[in-house]
């Protein structure tokens, strides 16, 4: 980082700003739930391969990133990996003082799918109103080398009010204060210490 004034973390900074996922078309369908978190925490079952990595792709995706944080285009940036969309944005969310109102585009995928599937470069970006416009251009002009289309998917809107709500095809997943998700991470490890002693 040449210059530690202009960092981007992942915590929301602003109430509207928009939240977006800004991923590729190309790799689109390659999230998967093979080798995932879910699968092994949710399902005990460490399976699966997982998609391979466009190497081409990374590239352009990473040069499209550092340029809008370069420019201070984006007010928070945060990468999917481990536990896929729905844990990044619980992650974002926690580590702020605002809440996170998200409609996912109707989909015939899978829930779990959806929410927990990983691969892909994807990272979850939150942006002020006034700068929708040149990330939309930064897109674009990435976007005129057509081997690597990339994706800027509207997710929702950070909110003053505390709550985290997840919408899927109209139909609500998740509606939670933010204090109850962020009990339930500062507690995780004393939590599990516990059951295991009651073993």
């Amino acid at each position: 980082i040449d210059d530690l004034d202009n960092l981007c973390t992942q915590d929301w900074k602003n109430n509207g700003d928009k939240i977006y996922l800004l991923s590729s078309k190309i790799d689109d369908k390659n999230i998967t739930l093979s080798g995932t978190a879910y699968l092994e925490y949710i399902h005990g079952l460490i399976s699966g391969r997982p998609p391979e990595i466009n190497f081409l792709l990374e590239k352009i995706f990473q040069k499209t990133l550092r340029e809008g944080l370069k420019n201070k285009l984006f007010s928070s940036a945060h990468d999917l990996s481990e536990g896929g969309l729905a844990i990044s944005l619980v992650e974002s969310t926690i580590s702020s003082n605002f809440g996170a109102n998200i409609s996912l585009e109707n989909s015939s995928q899978r829930i779990d799918k959806v929410l927990f599937g990983e691969g892909g470069p994807r990272v979850l970006i939150s942006i002020k109103e006034d700068n929708i416009n040149e990330v939309q251009k930064l897109i674009s002009k990435y976007n005129d080398n057509k081997i690597s289309p990339l994706s800027l998917l509207p997710l929702g809107e950070v909110t003053s009010e505390r709550e985290f709500s997840i919408m899927l095809n109209g139909q609500k997943l998740i509606q939670l204060p933010v204090t109850a998700l962020k009990d339930c991470f500062e507690n995780a490890i004393s939590t599990r210490i516990k059951k295991q002693s009651s073993l």
